[in-house]
């Protein structure tokens, strides 16, 4: 199986003057597994909106429904995906690494997130 790839589809955009909100949706690949650390995501991104990858992304919310919890790494560029712990009081963990991610890739992911425009 490949490493992970994402796509990610802009469903509304909302300029404020100074920054731009994006709404869209992520997918994963169909036959990925997950590499410790995460999925490449600032790249796909910067593919949707060009001055992604000259202007600093303020903040990205990424949220699933299935129950996953999916965590964008600013210092990588990457988005995390979690488990949940094994019992209410223990943290959740990343994916395990070459795990099939069969789950978040039927998961629905939407993601929001907030640029500053050009200067």
């Amino acid at each position: 199986m490949a490493a992970a790839t994402l796509t990610a589809t802009v469903t509304l955009g909302d300029n404020t003057q100074r920054t731009h909100r994006i709404f869209g949706t992520i997918a994963i690949a169909a036959g990925s597994t997950y590499v410790t650390g995460g999925i490449a995501l600032k790249a796909v991104l910067a593919a949707l909106v060009d001055y992604f990858s000259s202007q600093p992304l303020l903040w990205i919310d990424i949220q699933g429904i299935s129950g996953y919890i999916y965590q964008y790494n600013a210092a990588t560029g990457k988005m995390l995906v979690l488990v949940g712990g094994a019992a209410a009081s223990l943290p959740s963990a990343e994916f395990a690494n070459s795990g099939a991610l069969t789950g978040p890739i039927a998961d629905t992911i939407t993601f929001r997130c907030e640029v500053l425009r050009y200067n």
